[in-house]
């Protein structure tokens, strides 16, 4: 709708424990696109400023032309500047950012003719993980639901006491090589498992009672299989809890692990930084809210 405007994309966790791809969470951590039309130029600043591509292969701008295509308009020339705070290959949705962001700037352009629920569509084709992507553009914690040939997704309030005390890990973890550990069929009593800890997770949030988020945050789908991947894993989630954390988890396919806390947040802090000196492992520490917004436009 305006030749220049600004674009602000948060961080996303998906799974949270139980909700295997169903479940993400908007987080107080955002990149930044600003969108100038008229000639073209691709910059990055942050992560990924010396790896990502900066033409017309960087999933942003692959992202970006999707709605021109959809709707059979020509696509433009466009200036596009990259402020990244997400870091990469992570578990914290840095490809979805990418891919709403694109899709949020190319419909802006157009004069928004596409739903919030148009772009979950196209953006999910194009990421494959709805969870994360529901998250991107609601915000807030999403339950998304694949409803044969299409997705809607419906939301969660978060207690707002929480925070996500994000352990981010220096060595990166591709989401296909999670996945590939994965299982193709899994155990009934597993699947079971997980849909009671769901449903607790999904209740727990609403009724803003947090007593009993360790267990709803409980998973014996992908976080078992990824132990393999990150052998310090259940140390992390161990000590975090006795620490005071309300729950623990592996952030998406990981390596990030997330501990949720309305208290006792130094002593949590304390506690990673004990747990990865014992594990010979270097990262940050992010201490961030529940973002109530999603992707949006500043002009």
């Amino acid at each position: 709708m305006y030749s220049k405007f600004t674009i602000n994309i948060p961080a996303t966790t998906a799974n949270i424990g139980p909700g295997f791809d169903c479940l993400g969470m908007a987080l107080d951590l955002w990149n930044k696109i600003t969108v100038e039309k008229g000639f073209s130029e691709f910059t990055i600043k942050g992560y990924g400023e010396n790896d990502l591509p900066t033409d017309k292969t960087n999933l942003i701008y692959q992202s970006f032309i999707l709605p021109f295509l959809h709707t059979k308009e020509t696509i433009p020339n466009v200036k596009i500047k990259c402020y990244n705070q997400i870091p990469i290959a992570r578990g914290l949705g840095s490809s979805s950012a990418a891919i709403v962001g694109g899709l949020l700037a190319g419909n802006n352009l157009l004069k928004n003719p596409l739903s919030n629920n148009q772009l979950l569509q196209l953006a999910s084709k194009q990421d494959g993980h709805p969870d994360n992507v529901a998250a991107t553009i609601y915000g807030n914690c999403q339950l998304v639901i694949d409803n044969k040939s299409s997705l809607f997704s419906s939301n969660i309030t978060v207690p707002s006491k929480l925070k996500a005390i994000c352990f981010i890990p220096d060595n990166s973890m591709s989401t296909n090589q999670a996945r590939k550990l994965l299982p193709k069929k899994v155990n009934m009593k597993d699947a079971v498992h997980n849909i009671s800890r769901t449903s607790l997770l999904i209740k727990s949030f609403i009724t803003n009672d947090l007593t009993n988020l360790s267990i709803a945050t409980e998973d014996k789908l992908h976080q078992p299989v990824r132990a393999k991947l990150y052998p310090q894993m259940n140390d992390f989630f161990k000590t975090l809890l006795i620490a005071g954390a309300r729950s623990v988890f592996l952030s998406g396919s990981g390596p990030t692990i997330i501990a949720l806390a309305d208290e006792k947040i130094k002593s949590i802090t304390y506690q990673i930084r004990k747990t990865a000196k014992s594990h010979n492992i270097n990262g940050d520490i992010r201490i961030v809210s529940i973002s109530e917004k999603g992707a949006h436009i500043k002009t």
